[in-house]
Order: structure tokens, then sequence, then C-alpha cells
């Protein structure tokens, strides 16, 4: 690792461009800094983070209990918000209630138990992708509707759910969500690492960093941990607790950290940097882009002017945390990477059940102004990759070369739409999603370079083994053996409910 590491150093010139993107907090609006390196997942930086693994491999970021999920997070996979005029027919079945694009659906709302089972139960078995196949069970044997959709969806779908209307509303269209802001996971020798710390979130401004190895909580040493104690110390939901963390720093030194959850602003791109290689004089740009909420419009605007203004003529896009948000951020990005060559183009194509087929539509890149016009793009991703971070990299297949770094994605090609009622949002799995070429990602998108994240150094830095591996693939077109540390996956650190996920949303 230190010899790749070093061999990099020598291609590479010794300053690097940062942005500080976001730093003003309303407007995500970067704040270049010449020759300084980026933040990225550390104390007292302002980079990292990253959305980490739910059961289905698609959430937000996290942390309140247990390995990442963090208490706002959608759980599972969100959907679709908004309709496309030609996408309505069939679809609005709920009894009563608000879909998450404004529409309201004729009936009053009844909120009991009983009528919210019979809402999820009817909606499974009519717009649902695999409504023919759903599974008759005893409604009245279950206590909510979050575990009667569980046992309603079919295979390959584990991403329809039911969450929290308000909190998914403030994270999607506000960016605040509640917990630490970190992600914990046991890494392939058994240590458990922060393997993202997000910016300004608690997390950060108590002092962890990326990387960091969790020695006890609260004085209980990690190896007796139990799910048990994880939720009692860590919390769930928005319970407001400040659990101490021993904590061994890349340094040597050991230290207790406590970290108060609270609310704090999810940064869509937690930093960005420019490159120099030396041989080619490539101006390499790079982006952490943490998840496609509405905020990430500005914040991608923002970091796209300034690499565009501090020429970058390749970019590394770092999606290995993503898992998923808006489709219309998605086209947005994918419109910003490549420019002119996809304006007007396909980006996908959206498919209901054969009760709807008629319904069917497809997407295209809008024009933008702030483009970078590449005719290539590098992608880190990882098994928390998923769903609109799938999309962008399949959607642009068609028409520009995409490599992809890292590990195998989630593979979730589905798109719903969050209809809400009695507080509560459901997101029954209704569309599925191809590319102008028809190609899906069911299966999940494999990398060209396979890559497991090691946990050190800060995202985007060169003592971060996917970043390295990923400058080295775009400047070579080798991929180098990774570290022995690096050659097993990483798992959570212990299972939990509690974690979000994003999911696809066609909300325009």
């Amino acid at each position: 690792m230190m010899y790749f590491r070093y061999l990099l150093i020598a291609v590479l010139t010794y300053s690097i461009i940062g942005c500080n993107s976001g730093n003003n907090g309303g407007d995500g609006g970067t704040n270049p800094e010449s020759n300084t390196s980026v933040g990225n997942t550390g104390s007292g930086t302002t980079d990292s983070q990253g959305t980490e693994g739910s059961s289905d491999g698609a959430d937000t970021g996290g942390d309140s209990t247990g390995t990442d999920g963090d208490s706002s997070d959608a759980g599972g996979d969100t959907t679709d918000t908004g309709s496309d005029g030609s996408d309505t027919g069939g679809t609005t079945t709920d009894g009563g209630g608000t879909d998450s694009d404004g529409s309201t659906d004729a009936g009053e709302e009844e909120c009991s138990v009983a009528d919210l089972n019979q809402w999820v139960d009817d909606a499974m078995r009519d717009y649902y992708l695999y409504y023919n196949l759903v599974p008759q069970v005893d409604l009245a044997a279950y206590e909510s509707p979050e575990q009667l959709i569980t046992d309603l969806r079919v295979s390959p779908d584990r991403f329809s759910n039911v969450t929290d209307s308000a909190q998914q509303e403030q994270l999607f269209e506000e960016g605040i969500t509640f917990g630490f802001g970190f992600r914990l996971v046991r890494d392939s020798l058994g240590a458990v690492r922060t393997a993202a710390v997000y910016k300004e979130s608690p997390a950060e401004l108590a002092g962890l960093q990326r990387g960091d190895v969790v020695m006890a909580v609260n004085g209980t040493p990690i190896e007796e941990m139990t799910n048990q104690l994880w939720s009692e110390y860590l919390g769930t939901g928005t319970d407001i607790v400040s659990p101490t963390f021993t904590v061994n720093k890349a340094t040597g030194e050991t230290q207790d950290i406590s970290v108060t959850s609270g609310e704090y602003r999810l940064y869509t791109v937690q930093s960005a940097n420019v490159a120099t290689l030396n041989e080619t004089q490539q101006r390499v740009g790079y982006i952490n882009f943490l998840s496609y909420l509405g905020t990430a419009q500005s914040e991608l605007n923002n970091v796209m002017a300034w690499l565009r203004d501090n020429e970058a003529d390749e970019l590394i896009l770092d999606l290995r945390f993503n898992g998923g948000g808006f489709t219309s951020i998605a086209r947005q990005l994918g419109s910003q990477v490549a420019g002119e060559v996809v304006f007007d183009e396909i980006s996908e194509r959206l498919s209901f059940n054969d009760r709807y087929a008629e319904f069917n539509y497809t997407r295209s890149f809008e024009p933008n102004d702030i483009t970078l016009d590449l005719n290539r793009l590098y992608v880190i991703t990882s098994g928390r990759t998923a769903s609109s971070s799938e999309l962008t990299i399949n959607a642009l297949r068609p028409y520009i070369d995409v490599y992809t770094i890292g590990g195998l994605t989630v593979g979730k090609p589905f798109v719903s739409r969050g209809r809400d009622r009695c507080g509560k949002r459901m997101h029954a799995m209704e569309l599925i999603s191809t590319n102008a070429d028809g190609a899906s990602v069911i299966n999940g998108i494999a990398p060209d370079c396979e890559v497991f994240d090691t946990y050190q150094g800060d995202q985007g830095s060169l003592d971060d083994n996917m970043y390295s591996a990923a400058l080295n693939y775009l400047y070579s077109g080798n991929c180098a053996a990774q570290p022995a540390a690096a050659q097993a996956r990483s798992r959570p650190v212990f299972e939990t409910s509690d974690e979000l996920g994003f999911g696809s949303i066609d909300d325009r």
C-alpha cells in the first residue's frame, strides 16, 4: 500500500486544489481554497460523508443505532415522489391521503393500524411490480404497516417500505437529518472502524475521524458489545444520547470522545478537489457525492462550476456510500458530466406492471449551462452504491465511457412513488428502470477494477486506497494489486432496522 501511494505521489503534483463545498450552510456554496488538500472524513475537516447500507444496501448514512443507519433514513429504499404527466394512470389507488408529489387521493383518512395495513395490502396487490405474486397473509396479525410490507415484498424486491413522512420530507427536501453523523463497519480483521464521518455532523465536531478504530463504547470493550448494548448506547429513532467512544487514532494515540446525537445538515457534496498528473498534465477532478437529495441541485451546480473554473478535464465521482435519491438529480449530474452529447437524449425507460403498461414512459437528460463536457467518467463504487447512483452510471453508458472502481453495486433498478397517509409514507416499488439501450442494473454493476475499502485516510486523499486505485486506473489503465488488509469485505457492526434507504425517486 505504501509503495503504491508513493508511486502516485510521483505522478501527481504536490499541490492539490481543494474545494470546500457547502461550507456556508444554506446554499451549499463552494469556497475554493487554492493549493490546500481537501478535507474529507475527519475531525475538523469539512468533507466526508456517505450513505451506507441498510439491510437492502441502499441507505443514507449513518448513525443512530449501529453500523450506519441515520434515524432519518427512509428505510429500505425510497421511490419516485412525483409523476410525469404521462404516468398517472392507475397508480393512485390509496384509500385516502396525499401522494408525495402533492396530489391528494380521494377519500377520508382512516388511521387505525387495521386501516393502514389494508392501505398497504391494497397497493401491493394493485400497482406493485409483482402484485400477482404477493402472498396472502392475515392482516390482523401485524402490529404495523412497516412490519406488513416487509412480508408482502416479493424477491428480488427488498426495498419496498413504509416510513415516517415528516422525517423523510425534512431529509429529502431540506437535507436535515438526526443522528451522530458517522458510519461504523467491522473490517476483515475484526476491528470496528469509522468508515465515514459526515461534514459538520456531531461526530465530526466531537473529533471522530474516518479510520478511527473503536476499542470501547461507554467503557464496554468492543468484543463484549451486543446488539442490545449498541441499541442502548446509541439510541433509536430521535433519542438524544451521548455515548463515549474509546478510539485508536491513526497516530497511535488513544482518545475518549463523547458524541451527542442531534439534528444536522446532510451535505450531498462532502468534498471536492483537483489534482494534476505530472506526465500528462491532466487535471483530475474529484467529488465525494453522498446522496441525491433535493439540496444536491445547488450543491452540484456550485461544485461543477468550481471544477470547470479550475479546468478539470477528468473526473472521479465517489459514490461508494451513495444510496440514491431523486432521479432528477441523477439526470442533472449526467448532463453536467457529459454536456451536449446527452442533452435531450434518453436517460432511462420506466415500465409499470402489466396492468398499467400503457403508461410506460421515458426520461431524458435536460440541457444544463454548467457542464464539464467529458467523454469518460471514473466512478468509485461499493456494496452501498444503489439506485440513483446506479442510474447515473447506467444512463451515461450509451453515450460516454464510464469505468467503475471498487465493488459490485446493490442492483436496484426499481422506482416508486411515495404515498402519504396518517403521517406514514409508503414506497411500493412500482416501476423498473433500464437505460436507453435497455440495459438493467438488477444484478448490480460489476467493477472494472475491484478494490475493497481499507477505511484509512480521508476520502479523496492519497491515503484513501480506493481513490488512489481510481487515479492509477485513470492514468495507466491498470488495476493495481491491493494490500492484504483490503482483500476481504467488511460487514456491519450489527444488524439494525433503523438504517434508511434513499432509492430512486422520480420527482420531476
